[in-house]
């Protein structure tokens, strides 16, 4: 995943998202890329870990990630497809039919 300063992309996207008051994500992923699906599980190993070491601002970063009125879930598309049928979907004469 492409990071900023300490954070991948998605994660700013997502937090952009949550703050402009949306409440359940999608992601859209191809089987090659469960990092972005693992960045946002749950880790109850590292929770752990952080946790007997005492590192308790990392663990409530950690903990913070995804606040608990949001919900995000994964869907992995099953092929390459062109832009051409998204923007079908995004048309009004799409839903008149």
């Amino acid at each position: 995943m492409i990071t900023i300063v300490d954070r991948p992309v998605i994660q700013y996207v997502v937090e952009e998202a949550i703050a402009a008051g949306i409440r359940e994500i999608v992601l859209v992923t191809s089987s090659n890329k469960s990092a972005i699906e693992n960045h946002f599980d749950t880790h109850a190993e590292l929770e752990a870990s952080l946790e007997a070491k005492g590192k308790h601002e990392l663990l409530e970063m950690l903990r913070n990630l995804v606040p608990d009125n949001v919900s995000i879930i994964s869907i992995r598309q099953g092929g390459t497809i062109r832009a051409g049928p998204c923007g079908a979907l995004r048309s009004p004469d799409h839903w008149r039919q």
